[in-house]
């Protein structure tokens, strides 16, 4: 992943409450893979009490733009933090 990019999450809900709507994240996915949304990228969590893989091979095809299931750490330079408060 890349600092500099956009990155959109897409948080998958629990199937009991919307089935498939993982086809959501893959035609997303296909969306940004052609460039349709421009230069960004995509984290796709999967529901933490329903993720057992077996997503993953779908959204392998998608990588680097598109992960799926991953921890990221993005360094973030000082200047873009946003501060509140007054000195």
């Amino acid at each position: 992943m890349r600092a500099d990019l956009p990155i959109i999450v897409y948080a998958l809900g629990s199937p009991n409450f919307i089935p498939g709507e993982y086809h959501g994240a893959l035609n997303l996915a296909k969306k940004i893979r052609e460039g349709v949304l421009g230069d960004v990228q995509m984290i796709v969590r999967p529901h933490p009490l329903f993720d057992y893989g077996e997503l993953d091979k779908l959204f392998s095809e998608f990588r680097p733009k598109v992960m799926y299931r991953i921890l990221v750490y993005l360094k973030i330079s000082k200047r873009n933090v946003f501060k509140t408060g007054s000195r």
